[in-house]
């Protein structure tokens, strides 16, 4: 599988949950969450990239782990298309008794360092846009290559 096509999936659900840690204070500031985590994922820098994750991104990481360690064939071939790619790329990447010791942060981060996010030039035109502010939260749209675009939160 291309590094390309398992990118696609992992930096979009990411990206719809990117979390600052902080109040989001202004459309800058989203924008320079964004910029960090892009730069991390690029650099496959997966200590870095966590940090700009929230806990609904971690929990899927987590579920990704108890179906990677408990699934059978024919469970996972049940799953949807993006659920069994992550199962069988973790399989694949990991040891058994690794997987077992492994929480979710742990699977995002090597995953990042293993260069499953690898960045890819024609990401590199990607920019959130029409940021709606509501107190702690925040909607937009990521716009890539000022083509393709996918709604957010944060």
């Amino acid at each position: 599988m291309k590094k390309t096509t398992f990118y696609i999936l992992p930096f979009l659900f990411s990206v719809l949950i990117i979390s600052c840690n902080t109040p989001a204070k202004n459309k800058k500031a989203i924008q320079e969450c964004f910029d960090k985590y892009r730069k991390a994922i690029h650099e496959n820098n997966g200590l870095e990239a966590v940090k700009y994750i929230d806990n609904h991104t971690i929990a899927y990481y987590d579920n990704i782990l108890k179906l990677a360690k408990t699934s059978d064939s024919v469970t996972v071939s049940k799953m949807k298309f993006w659920d069994k790619t992550s199962v069988m790329v973790t399989r694949h990447l990991f040891k058994k008794e690794d997987i077992l010791n492994m929480n979710g942060e742990n699977l995002f981060i090597l995953l990042v360092a293993n260069e499953m996010f690898s960045d890819d030039e024609k990401y590199t035109k990607t920019v959130v846009q029409n940021i709606e502010i509501d107190g702690l939260h925040a909607k937009g749209e990521i716009l890539i290559n000022e083509v393709g675009k996918t709604n957010i939160k944060f």
